[in-house]
């Protein structure tokens, strides 16, 4: 006859935390399990997270992730407090049904009602307004378009690079509609479904009406981006070439003003990052302006609501794409770890900031490109900086330099797989041209955030008080051109599979798990002695 025996446990000092511990006793299992309700939640989490890449992965129509639903949850119902190792199982499979299921429903359109099923056909009449910030390319401009007549929808627009229109214009275009098609072994189609756009136009007949569109949502951000190009016209008028078109490419992250050949040395270099709003430089940078308010003095608790505010304001000054809002997220889930002062917890606050935004934007886990980076360059700074923070022992005095260093080093170790995946290039002083540039980066955001305002009133003392974000910039300038030099070997790697990739990241887990285990290793002996 089975017998069980189950001792709830909880101690005084343990009142304050989150779930409970039950050590249950089987005979039939000859084992004691330890389970912690949190531990249910995170691999629940986990298990959605694994659900919506796989069902991103697959091209299945039917609903598979009923399956995984109904048999985890029959697991779940029927060995309720019976077999915890049953239940946990169920509970992973309703994690991977449900985040099946959630990106399934992202991609439902019913094409009675939606654009798309007018491509591939005549020439059509649309009516709608810009809903994205327009991004100018070598030759031409893409911006998306709402389309609101004869159908909803979204439609990728390209047009000539010297159209001028503004977010939130609202026009007539005439032209024939498209279906995206794959080229060069990327999924295009994917990629433009994780904004729900399936429709593209190439090159149409437009027709600006006066007044426009979109609302009040639509009117406060036209707002956010008259402030945008209101800061780019200061900048380019208090400091000359190349200096200034720098600046605005690292604090706008628009690149109009870079010289072609400015654009290949930052590229040769890999520091191109740094004018690139991308996830891993925001949350670097988040970092980098809390250890700088930690040097002057604040407390955790100060540092929190003031690198919360200068992030947000970062955020609506670069015109808040939805990439850096994702990265933004991450990066201030691990200032609340910092705040709180339990970053033991922060694999838990990451896997939850992560499910916070795959659950509003599914696709994002797969082709948000910036999303990927900014959550491994987190990991990054809580697991690899602690290792290179005791590589790196040096006195009270150069703490601040040596936090500097760790931080964009274990952000660049931890990104750099993925980086190579993507962009194909590896260059030999990659690495060492990132800790000399990206140290140098916030000061710049800084002084510009000082300098604007004063410029805004008075240009010519902007113009005077501008000489060391010049000195800095140039410093940039003349670091990049150095080592993009021939003499330094850049390769160029094509048709990485993503099997380098999983490998890569298993050494690095890896490494950093048998050097934890050297530690506890030697501070036990340590403690034995």
């Amino acid at each position: 006859m089975a017998w069980s025996c189950t001792v709830w446990c909880v101690a005084r000092r343990d009142r304050r935390k989150i779930g409970f511990t039950r050590i249950s006793a089987r005979k039939n299992f000859g084992s004691i399990s330890v389970i912690h309700q949190s531990t249910f939640f995170l691999y629940f989490w986990l298990s959605f997270l694994g659900g919506v890449f796989i069902g991103s992965l697959t091209k299945l129509r039917q609903p598979w992730w009923l399956a995984f639903l109904v048999a985890g949850l029959a697991l779940f119902c029927v060995f309720w407090r019976r077999n915890y190792k049953l239940m946990f199982v169920g509970i992973c499979l309703i994690g991977l049904g449900f985040g099946w299921w959630r990106l399934a429903s992202s991609q439902e359109i019913d094409l009675n009602k939606h654009l798309s099923r007018l491509n591939n056909g005549p020439k059509t009449i649309i009516t709608g307004f810009v809903a994205s910030e327009p991004e100018i390319s070598k030759d031409s401009k893409q911006f998306i378009l709402q389309a609101q007549s004869p159908l909803a929808g979204k439609i990728l627009v390209t047009t000539e690079k010297y159209q001028k229109l503004n977010y939130g214009d609202k026009m007539q275009l005439t032209g024939k509609l498209k279906a995206p098609e794959n080229f060069s072994n990327f999924d295009w189609i994917s990629y433009l479904a994780r904004d729900q756009i399936y429709t593209t136009m190439y090159q149409p007949e437009i027709s600006l009406n006066l007044h426009q569109g979109g609302g009040v949502l639509v009117g406060g951000y036209r707002q956010i981006l008259n402030l945008k190009s209101k800061i780019k016209n200061a900048l380019r008028q208090s400091l000359p070439q190349p200096q200034s078109g720098l600046l605005v490419a690292l604090l706008l992250g628009d690149e109009e003003y870079l010289s072609t050949s400015l654009k290949d040395k930052l590229n040769l270099t890999s520091t191109r990052h740094i004018i690139a709003i991308s996830g891993s430089n925001i949350v670097l940078l988040s970092q980098i302006f809390f250890t700088i308010f930690l040097y002057l003095g604040f407390w955790r608790g100060q540092i929190f609501y003031l690198n919360s505010a200068t992030l947000g304001v970062f955020i609506l000054m670069i015109g808040a794409p939805g990439s850096a809002v994702r990265a933004a997220v991450m990066a201030w889930f691990l200032m609340l770890a910092q705040k709180v002062g339990r970053l033991s917890s922060i694999d838990r606050a990451m896997v939850f900031g992560a499910c916070l935004i795959v659950l509003i934007k599914p696709m994002a886990l797969r082709f948000d490109v910036g999303f990927q980076l900014s959550f491994v360059a987190v990991l990054g700074l809580v697991y690899i900086k602690p290792w290179l923070d005791q590589l790196f022992k040096v006195g009270p005095a150069k703490i601040y330099w040596r936090e500097l260093l760790t931080m964009t080093l274990a952000a660049q170790i931890a990104t750099l797989p993925l980086a190579i995946y993507y962009f194909g290039q590896l260059s030999a002083v990659g690495v060492i041209a990132n800790l000399l540039v990206v140290p140098i980066t916030p000061f710049l955001l800084a002084g510009i955030l000082i300098l604007l305002p004063i410029g805004f009133v008075w240009l010519g003392l902007a113009k005077i008080l501008a000489v060391p974000l010049w000195l800095g910039a140039s410093y940039i300038l003349m670091m990049v051109d150095f080592f993009s030099r021939s003499w330094w070997p850049v390769w160029h790697l094509t048709k990485i599979s993503w099997l380098w990739l999983v490998v890569c990241y298993i050494i690095l887990i890896g490494v950093l798990r048998w050097q934890r285990y050297r530690h506890a290793e030697s501070v036990s002996t340590a403690m034995s002695c």
